[in-house]
């Protein structure tokens, strides 16, 4: 069965030494002197990443597809032998080998593996030869390669070692036996495996399911545009009768932000939001509806201005994360959200006769919304959705009209909101 850990190291299948011999003493080296201890089995290696992964996975019976026959174990001072893996893979008719290695320069680093792995020379007629290297584990987990060029076990005569560049993916090395013979091996950037595997699918979603029943603080940031209608209404003092107006318009363009931090834990989700709005509505027009003194209906439109278009709101959000199982990987997200209303503007577009700012003009402004989220887990601690809101502001701008009957303002703001969202839990 194929096994991303073949990324890692195509030449490898782990074959785990430390189940035979779990404490070995080992070789570490520190930051500035070699520190020789105790070992634990490998599956118990601290920040190996992937690697550590792949073979604590091994350990627990996995099997992986084998193209050269390989180990890696913590080393016991310098002397080495390859008898566990030449007894191992019988085939290869390899006589068992005791050396002595040659540290090289190694500071700075958190622990020290060796790895030997049986690889076929590119000449003819074939031969097999058991490689050792050595790989240098960084307090960040980054993996660095000290390769034995000519295979004579001294890897201070060999250079520098080798340590993958962000935009490398893949790098194959060229060795050499005591007989000049010639020996290819690749090996794949451990940093790229590891960032690739947060992302399969299978493991992301394993991470969400085993982690529903834990408490998690989440930071979102949703992006949209919506589109609605406004109106405000009232009732007006004429000397023939009372006189219905209206002011209504259009969005003809907007865009959103909104930040939330909330809190979830078996799927809820509650916290607090921040939204800014900017829209682009369309010509505010004025309609009067009154009928004269001879009884003649009339009906008298015109533009006035523009409507106020930034808004401030904030608010509370609740929510629930769905786990459906038609659709693995994702999950489907009835929201509420509700809180205050502010627009910011300085000046008024609202009526040409209006001197009172914007924020004074609509009082006890109120928003509240529900709606739906599809949200793909994207990896173990982020999700993307898609999102829609079908949203309510209300508020009183009764104090801007002159005349008005009182208890006769009344007003409809609605707003349907796509977007998409990222969130991510600490």
């Amino acid at each position: 069965m194929k096994s991303t850990f073949a990324l890692l190291f195509p030449a490898l299948a782990v074959f785990i030494y430390s189940i035979v011999y779990p404490y070995q003493i080992a070789c570490a080296q520190g930051r500035n002197d070699p520190i020789v201890g105790v070992a634990a089995p490998l599956s118990n290696l601290n920040n190996l990443g992937r690697l550590g992964y792949e073979i604590s996975m091994k350990q627990a019976g996995n099997v992986y597809e084998e193209v050269s026959p390989s180990l890696f174990f913590k080393v016991t001072s310098p002397e080495m032998n390859t008898s566990f893996i030449t007894k191992t893979y019988k085939e290869y008719n390899l006589k068992a080998d005791t050396f002595k290695i040659t540290f090289p320069v190694m500071t700075g680093l958190m622990d020290t593996l060796a790895g030997q792995w049986i690889l076929k020379s590119i000449q003819v007629p074939y031969v097999y030869e058991v490689h050792t290297v050595l790989l240098g584990i960084k307090p960040d987990s980054v993996i660095v390669f000290y390769i034995d060029y000519n295979s004579n076990h001294d890897f201070s005569d060999d250079g520098s070692p080798y340590e993958f560049s962000m935009l490398v993916s893949r790098k194959t090395f060229t060795v050499y036996d005591q007989e000049n013979r010639e020996f290819v091996f690749s090996v794949v950037n451990p940093a790229e495996e590891r960032r690739m595997r947060k992302y399969n699918r299978s493991v992301v979603k394993r991470s969400w399911e085993e982690s529903r029943n834990k408490l998690y603080f989440n930071v979102s940031l949703r992006l949209a545009t919506s589109g609605g209608d406004m109106a405000l209404n009232y009732l007006s003092e004429t000397p023939f009768n009372p006189t219905s107006i209206e002011y209504s318009a259009a969005y003809q363009s907007s865009a959103e932000a909104e930040l939330a931090a909330t809190l979830s834990y078996f799927g809820f989700q509650a916290g607090v939001l921040v939204m800014f709005e900017e829209t682009e509505v369309g010509e505010l027009h004025q309609i009067k509806r009154f009928v004269d003194a001879s009884g003649s209906s009339h009906v008298l439109s015109e533009p006035v201005g523009r409507w106020p278009h930034s808004a401030f709101m904030s608010g509370i959000t609740v929510s629930y994360d769905l786990d459906l199982p038609f659709l693995k990987g994702f999950y489907i997200s009835p929201v509420a959200n509700g809180g205050l209303l502010s627009y910011l503007n300085s000046t008024t577009y609202f009526l040409k006769s209006n001197k009172e700012p914007v924020s004074e003009t609509f009082k006890d402004g109120k928003w509240f919304d529900w709606g739906v989220d599809l949200k793909l887990q994207f990896t173990g601690q982020s999700l993307i959705y898609f999102s829609y809101r079908h949203r309510k502001l209300t508020y009183d701008a009764s104090s801007t009209f002159d005349n008005l009957i009182p208890g006769s303002f009344s007003q409809k703001h609605t707003v349907n909101s796509f977007g998409v969202g990222f969130q991510y839990r600490f």
